[in-house]
């Protein structure tokens, strides 16, 4: 009798210690779980009013058609179709499978959804600032420049051939002259320079255009580097070719130069995403 009590209790004991062992496992399966519903590196972005899953698809597969692209809510369930609601998540797979970018859908105007510090931590990012020949320094002043522009960021400088300006979009040669004569030094000229070391003489300003400001005197007042927001092709303003342009950059296929990656960065947060990519795209088609 003592004997079976014995080994009663010797079997309690046993099934108890496989329940326990069995909840850690258990657990952590259900973490497991639980986080694949949530990407590892996700970039919130705000679609747009009248954004559908399918909508998205065709978006993405205009860039590449050999991507695949995913959708869920924000407690992933699949979407396979209907409009995209605040807090989906749209993934984008490579032609290997793997997973190349997230994006959250978050309306600006909702209270709610990811904050804007943890996106900016999880984001996957080319920087923007990689290359030896961009070390920051203090940009020189933006004396003689519009005043109009001057809301726009004057960058980095670049060393030896003055620093960086940013115009809040597209301009013209004549546009800077006229300003210039208005809100600048009297008698103050301007000339402009291609990237190819050509005079432009008139139509629109580029990126990588060199705008140099000499006093009346001929003394040098001031020198920058056009940078035109979305300009990647050097012709003034965004277009198809741009686009192109950055997704073989963001795709490791093409190379963009110091002054294109800071047309590129379209959020100026000092780095370069898909998210520049469609905001870009928005800009060509007159969303942005």
């Amino acid at each position: 009798m003592k004997k079976t009590i014995e080994k009663k209790g010797f079997l309690s004991i046993l099934v108890i210690l496989l329940f326990l062992a069995v909840i850690p496992s258990a657990a952590i399966h259900a973490q497991q779980t639980a986080n694949q519903n949530v990407p590892s590196g996700y970039t919130e972005h705000w679609f747009g009013d009248g954004a559908t899953v399918e909508s998205v698809r065709e978006e993405m597969l205009a860039f590449d058609p050999g991507v695949s692209v995913t959708v869920t809510d924000k407690d992933g369930n699949p979407r396979t179709s209907g409009p995209l609601d605040d807090g989906d998540i749209v993934r984008i797979y490579d032609h290997a499978g793997n997973l190349y970018q997230s994006f959250v859908n978050v309306n600006p105007e909702s209270p709610a959804g990811p904050s804007s510090e943890e996106s900016a931590g999880s984001s996957s990012e080319v920087s923007a600032g990689n290359s030896s020949e961009e070390e920051r320094s203090e940009p020189e002043s933006s004396q003689g420049l519009p005043e109009s522009s001057a809301s726009s960021t004057a960058e980095t400088a670049l060393p030896g051939n003055g620093g960086y300006y940013e115009f809040s979009g597209p301009v013209t040669v004549s546009d800077l002259e006229d300003q210039l004569s208005e809100q600048g030094v009297a008698g103050s000229r301007l000339t402009v320079q291609s990237s190819a070391g050509s005079a432009r003489q008139s139509g629109a300003v580029c990126t990588g255009d060199v705008l140099t400001v000499e006093n009346p005197d001929g003394t040098l007042q001031n020198r920058v580097t056009a940078i035109i927001p979305g300009d990647l092709t050097r012709c003034g303003s965004p277009n198809g070719a741009a686009c192109r342009a950055l997704y073989s950059y963001l795709t490791g296929s093409g190379t963009l130069k110091s002054d294109l990656r800071r047309a590129a960065d379209l959020n100026g947060d000092g780095g370069i995403t898909t998210s520049d990519l469609l905001e870009l795209k928005k800009m060509v088609s007159g969303d942005g």
